[in-house]
């Protein structure tokens, strides 16, 4: 792909260039009138070589490269519209190559008889005319380059679709050790509370009656007022107030946690009914950036909740800007407006809008175990530690 590019931007510098030679021998109206036929054929013969071979390429390069860079890149919005515009560009530029062509076509002083004073100024029109069409062409060619520049620019960021695979976890000592951490690191009775979980950050400790402590990494609650429809920076670094019990304690910190040690998972839900229900799973751990923080290590399930989440196991992370899920016809953290391990596209999605009668039932909290039971959910919390 970056060698396309380059070919792309190598062509419209080279119309640039023979732009830049073309036109200014036809953009001055006295100096004209002072050249003989012979100069004026060999300008009008240039300059038809020069559309003919810049139609060729156009045609037979660009125009078929940049659909295919539309179709290679259809699960990317910005880059999609960037090139339609591209493309929007060339057929400017196709347009008026094929007036340009027309205008040589129609001329005709490429005879050697001797002109009259009318004949050279309809042919000085004509020359004109072509200048025009020349500073339009380089207009368009100057618009080629900077956006295919801008997309060599944004290849580095772009989500390609790719294979799913299961990381190993490696090691990580440096990032956390368990004398840092004040929540699961001491004795059960501890108070429940915001605790350092590292050197640099924090997490809200929750102390449960029979399983001890657990670090809080998001949690939710009626009413709460944080937006959880985010993009992937917010849930990169994460988001809301550990001590309001409304936040989302970050991918990046997930990872530092479950890259050191394999972690279990508890998931505890109210429904609009205030009941409380819980899944459990023993394992659970995702994979670094490189690999958009995907749902690597999910363990056995168990609880009364059913289970919603295996479903999502391997799945990358999406956002509505960064999307790596399997619906191949849309995004659907922008469909169910949240960010979430979606798959095709859920059946859970605990990152949606939380109890809004107004919202389609997939873009609220919800969880589903089978197709035929969803339940809408008023408040959970998504809590993990080491396995000893």
């Amino acid at each position: 792909m970056r060698s396309t590019i380059i070919i792309f931007i190598s062509i419209a510098v080279m119309c640039n260039l023979n732009l830049a030679q073309v036109a200014p021998k036809v953009s001055s109206r006295t100096h004209m009138q002072t050249r003989s036929n012979h100069e004026y054929n060999e300008i009008l013969i240039n300059t038809d070589r020069f559309v003919s071979s810049l139609e060729h390429k156009l045609s037979s390069l660009i125009k078929s490269e940049l659909n295919g860079l539309r179709h290679e890149l259809q699960k990317s919005d910005y880059v999609n519209s960037l090139t339609e515009t591209i493309l929007k560009s060339y057929e400017t530029l196709k347009h008026s190559i094929d007036n340009l062509q027309a205008e040589c076509l129609q001329n005709q002083i490429f005879d050697s008889q001797p002109q009259s004073t009318k004949d050279n100024n309809t042919t000085l029109n004509k020359l004109d005319n072509l200048h025009h069409l020349l500073v339009s062409l380089r207009g368009s060619t100057n618009r080629i380059e900077k956006d295919l520049a801008f997309i060599k620019k944004s290849m580095r960021t772009i989500n390609v679709k790719s294979q799913q695979h299961h990381p190993i976890i490696l090691p990580r000592t440096d990032l956390y050790h368990d004398h840092e951490n004040a929540c699961t690191a001491t004795e059960i009775n501890t108070e429940p509370g915001v605790k350092r979980i590292r050197k640099d950050f924090f997490a809200y400790c929750e102390v449960t009656p029979d399983d001890g402590n657990w670090i809080v990494i998001q949690s939710r609650i009626n009413g709460g007022g944080v937006n959880f429809f985010r993009n992937w920076n917010d849930y990169k670094v994460g988001f809301g107030n550990v001590a309001s019990n409304e936040y989302w304690l970050g991918l990046e910190k997930i990872y530092e946690l479950t890259s050191t040690k394999l972690h279990e998972l508890l998931i505890v839900m109210e429904d609009l009914t205030d009941v409380k229900k819980t899944a459990r799973y023993s394992a659970f751990a995702i994979s670094s950036e490189t690999n958009w923080y995907a749902l690597s290590v999910l363990g056995q399930y168990s609880g009364d909740a059913g289970d919603a989440l295996s479903y999502h196991a391997g799945m990358k992370f999406s956002t509505f800007d960064v999307d790596n899920d399997e619906w191949s016809d849309g995004s659907c953290a922008k469909s169910h407006l949240a960010g979430w391990w979606f798959n095709k596209c859920d059946m859970s999605n605990l990152n949606g809008i939380l109890n809004n009668e107004n919202s389609n039932e997939l873009q609220l909290v919800h969880w589903k175990p089978d197709k035929h039971s969803t339940t809408i959910i008023k408040s959970v919390k998504m809590m993990i530690r080491p396995i000893d």
